[in-house]
């Protein structure tokens, strides 16, 4: 009788010590004027965020899913889809073929399966690490996700083999000179360094029967200067690809844009503002996301 006394008293204080830090957590979120969704599994020590019908599994390799750039969106491939629509609208593009280039856990990946489910997808994520959690979100999405093809490989120059880091987040990239910050990674003792192949764009293209790329979303870390020759084959319609100054030289990336501009491309800020000086654009913007558009002749 003792016994079970105390055991009750144990699960009384037990249930009172979670409550209370449930109802601390949910006041501390409410105070920071945070609206989004957070289911926590404690069986597989996680958590997920919802919005807008997509659900992601969190870590603390991917805390902008947290916190938050934007403060109208938590997941970064809402906002870039809401800028995806208005210049579809103005440019009288359809969606039926999309390729997501460095798709790390699907923030981009499933939001354009939501919100163009008759297009095909390939979702292309180079890290092991990233792409088992990108592949464990794809089972808890509550809408019909089989318009994608998930792919784990490294594109670029087709058979060259690359050191490559393998992490979680934005941690997974390849270690070549040719990307900038390459002897603070080198250093780096906690990174993991293996030796990888990488794939042409166009041989993925071929697996997977896609004639073309109507919408081309590309954020591998500095790694953007090896598809170059790719995208100037394939020529995709639209083209958002990230500038940062931590992976690649603001000259490197100018003259690779070029290239692709002098095929008839307009180019448009991360405001969608039509940008008439590149250079200009480049050296005042650290980390900006680029959107070239095909001229329609």
């Amino acid at each position: 009788m003792k016994k079970e006394i105390e055991q009750r008293k144990y699960i009384f204080i037990r249930e009172k010590i979670i409550w209370f830090s449930l109802s601390f957590v949910i006041k501390l979120l409410n105070k920071l004027k945070y609206k989004y969704e957070v289911i926590l599994k404690t069986n597989e020590n996680s958590f997920y965020l919802r919005e807008n019908g997509i659900t992601l599994k969190n870590s603390e390799f991917n805390p902008h899913l947290l916190h938050g750039f934007y403060p109208k969106e938590i997941i970064y491939g809402n906002l870039l889809v809401n800028k995806l629509k208005k210049i579809l609208d103005k440019h009288k593009i359809n969606l039926n073929y999309i390729v997501d280039i460095g798709s790390n856990i699907g923030l981009m990946t499933f939001p354009l399966s939501k919100n163009f489910p008759t297009a095909k997808i390939i979702s292309i994520e180079g890290s092991k690490l990233n792409y088992e959690i990108l592949k464990s979100n794809s089972l808890i999405q509550n809408f019909d996700i089989t318009n994608i093809h998930f792919v784990n490989e490294l594109v670029g120059e087709n058979a060259k083999k690359v050191n490559f880091i393998e992490g979680l987040g934005e941690k997974s990239q390849i270690l070549d000179e040719n990307i900038l910050n390459y002897k603070y990674l080198k250093k780096n003792k906690h990174n993991t360094l293996i030796s990888k192949e990488m794939i042409s764009l166009e041989k993925i293209l071929e697996k997977y029967k896609f004639p073309n790329i109507d919408y081309c979303k590309i954020d591998i870390e500095g790694s953007e200067i090896y598809l170059i020759k790719s995208l100037l084959l394939i020529k995709p319609k639209i083209i958002t690809i990230e500038y940062n100054f931590q992976k690649i030289t603001s000259i490197n990336f100018i003259i690779n844009i070029k290239k692709i501009i002098e095929l008839g491309y307009v180019v448009y800020s991360d405001e969608l503002d039509i940008i008439d000086d590149l250079e200009n654009h480049i050296l005042n913007n650290k980390k900006t996301d680029l959107w070239l558009i095909e001229k329609n002749e």
